[in-house]
């Protein structure tokens, strides 16, 4: 028995025919041996990759995984790397390659990769994706055809009922993202990088990817391949310069790499680090999130400012249903939060979120019903509003419910009803004085939206009554010798 994992024994056997192959698995407590990696496949690869893949094997994400590949020389060392896993049994493989369309020869390299799953008896998927160009002629962008290709893993996985869809994505795709991420603007979450797994659902499918591939880099890969004697294809649109991945790395990842050498390993490293750091203060947001609903937040108090964009990115995400928040969104609501002055607002995603006295709102879509300019209330004669009716009586002496009474003396008219003015005053009953409505209106901690919204009844520019919040001085809601009556019903179904 020869032990060079770590933790794993390894069996070296000779068969009748020649050649060897290795097993390797784990010893149980009552020292039974229990193989979880055998065959030719296993031990044709270099020694480093034996320990690599049997680490790996220990954390499969399930018996089923597609392996997407594009007949790169990345996901085509993938699947030689996987292939033990499937040759001891630990899992059934099944490739998968989508076409983009980008490039003439694109279908004969659906052809070779259908050829190379053939060859290693694995079953084989392919799908092609609309027209990839846009009316300009010129390729689309990597951000549409990413979200073609994730779309088109998420059928193929439901459909073959796979557990995960393995990616080639490398150290050095580990670190072209975090550069092009800090080159775009990003927060931590940007800067952790790309993860090793990762659930989504992609128009209501779930898909989970692995990456067992982010801790090695492409030049471990093409000596991986050489060893093997295995070809790969090389993908032109790699060398396009208008991608920016494609120009991080063929000028500023060389430039850095001559500048400081082993920067892939640094900066990956950098991204595990912050990826650890991220799922820490991840936890404590989601904590805090837990305590609101789709319609608001209250954010607990003294938070940091990074924490509470935290906080408000898991709020949207979660309960609100705001998809990807960027960092700019996320700085607005929380210097709405940190103002702490109501009423204010901004428009996310087509949502209004305002802030109010306790925190942040989000604010119902606007009335169907147009709000009135302004409606002239006379005796005899109903006006209607939305759902409610208003009536006014010059000669009533009845003490009914649901109705005010006003002084004629100080609102001589005429009494309309409308949304608020510049210049409107209000001085409510009991107050000690009056003052502009909109600052009234402040004070009491009524958001924007439903300030402009607000029905009332005026006098010129002095406000009698507002439905709902108040009455002004020289109104009651009894009876009064000389007074005139106001009153508002709803409507009748």
């Amino acid at each position: 028995m020869d032990v060079f994992f770590d933790s794993l024994p390894c069996y070296r056997r000779k068969p009748p025919n020649g050649g060897f192959f290795v097993l390797v698995g784990i010893l149980t407590e009552e020292g039974d041996f229990v193989a979880i990696l055998s065959g030719k496949a296993f031990g044709a690869l270099p020694r480093s990759w034996r320990r690599w893949l049997a680490a790996e094997a220990v954390h499969l994400p399930g018996t089923r995984i597609g392996v997407g590949i594009s007949g790169g020389g990345d996901s085509v060392a993938l699947l030689r790397l996987l292939l033990p896993l499937q040759e001891s049994g630990r899992c059934a493989i099944t490739v998968i390659h989508v076409d983009h369309g980008w490039r003439p020869e694109s279908a004969s390299e659906a052809d070779w990769v259908r050829a190379l799953a053939e060859a290693h008896g694995l079953p084989f998927r392919s799908e092609t994706l609309p027209t990839a160009r846009e009316k300009s002629g010129t390729f689309t962008s990597e951000a549409a055809a990413r979200a073609g290709r994730l779309a088109a893993f998420a059928r193929i996985a439901r459909e073959e009922r796979l557990d995960a869809v393995a990616l080639g994505h490398t150290a050095d795709d580990q670190a072209e993202t975090v550069l092009m991420r800090i080159l775009r603007g990003t927060s931590l979450q940007g800067l952790a990088g790309i993860r090793p797994c990762s659930a989504l659902v992609i128009d209501g499918v779930p898909l989970r990817l692995w990456r067992p591939l982010l801790g090695r880099t492409r030049s471990d890969l093409r000596a991986l391949l050489k060893a093997l004697g295995q070809r790969w294809l090389e993908d032109p649109s790699n060398d396009t310069p208008r991608f920016l991945r494609n120009r991080i790395r063929a000028e500023l990842l060389p430039l850095l790499e001559q500048l400081r050498p082993g920067m892939v390993g640094r900066i990956c490293d950098l991204a595990a680090d912050l990826r650890a750091a991220a799922t820490l203060i991840g936890k404590r947001a989601r904590r805090a999130a837990k305590t609101a609903t789709a319609d608001g937040i209250t954010p607990p108090g003294r938070t940091s400012g990074f924490l509470l964009r935290e906080i408000l990115r898991h709020w949207l995400l979660e309960q609100v249903g705001i998809a990807e928040p960027g960092r700019p969104m996320l700085a607005r609501l929380a210097e709405l939060v940190r103002s702490g002055r109501c009423g204010r607002s901004v428009v996310i995603s087509g949502r209004t979120i305002a802030r109010t006295h306790s925190g942040l709102a989000v604010l119902p879509p606007p009335a169907r019903v147009p709000v009135p300019a302004e409606l002239v209330l006379e005796p005899g004669r109903s006006v209607e509003a939305g759902e409610w009716m208003y009536d006014i009586e010059y000669n009533s002496s009845s003490d009914i419910n649901d109705a005010l009474w006003f002084d004629p003396g100080r609102f001589p008219g005429p009494i309309v009803l409308r949304t608020r003015r510049p210049g409107d005053r209000f001085r409510p009953a009991g107050g000690a004085g009056g003052k502009k409505l909109a600052r009234w209106l402040i004070d009491r901690h009524i958001p924007r939206h439903q300030r402009d919204e607000l029905l009332l009844i005026a006098s010129g520019s002095d406000v009698l009554w507002i439905p709902g919040l108040g009455i002004a001085e020289g109104v009651a809601h009894h009876l009064r010798p000389g007074w005139l009556r106001l009153r508002r019903r709803r409507k009748s179904p």
